[in-house]
């Protein structure tokens, strides 16, 4: 497994990627600044990045979200509302499985 945190200068919030060793497939968790740490890290690492899963819907975990999906690719948005960023997304709950 891959797994960093990064504190970004959005109100000190945390963005984490995880992903697994063998397929480089992964997640992103919240996206309050594209900060090209971040990006460096997935371009490094070679992951691919086709899920964001957003928290809670406050700007400091949703404000990159638009530059995450657009530099990189990303397919499905996950929040607890099914709405992340004031874009409609999936809708996550306590409890479920996501594949």
């Amino acid at each position: 497994m891959i797994f960093q945190a990064f504190m970004t200068n959005v109100h000190e919030s945390n963005v984490y990627v995880a992903a697994c060793g063998v397929t480089r497939e992964g997640i992103l968790v919240d996206a309050g600044d594209a900060d090209k740490r971040i990006l460096q890290f997935v371009r490094e690492n070679s992951l691919r990045i086709g899920t964001i899963f957003i928290t809670h819907d406050h700007y400091d975990h949703t404000g990159g979200m638009e530059a995450f999906i657009t530099t990189l690719g990303v397919e499905k948005v996950f929040s607890g509302t099914g709405s992340a960023g004031g874009k409609l997304g999936l809708r996550a709950a306590h409890g479920d499985k996501v594949t």
